[in-house]
């Protein structure tokens, strides 16, 4: 029981980086490959968002 404990949070802790490295640096050079103008897009940080969700939940 505890192997499947520590693989899902082992699973949830990539999903997590994953998502904050796409947040970080990811982004803005696939909206530039869009096509799309540099004034449309809107910076978001990963470790922002993360901070938003914990303390959207905690409250």
């Amino acid at each position: 029981m505890s192997n499947v404990i520590a693989w899902t949070a082992f699973a949830l802790g990539a999903l997590l980086c994953l998502f904050n490295f796409y947040l970080s640096f990811l982004r803005y050079p696939l909206h530039r490959l869009r096509g799309l103008p540099e004034k449309s897009f809107h910076y978001a940080s990963g470790i922002q968002f993360w901070v938003r969700f914990l303390l959207a939940h905690h409250y």
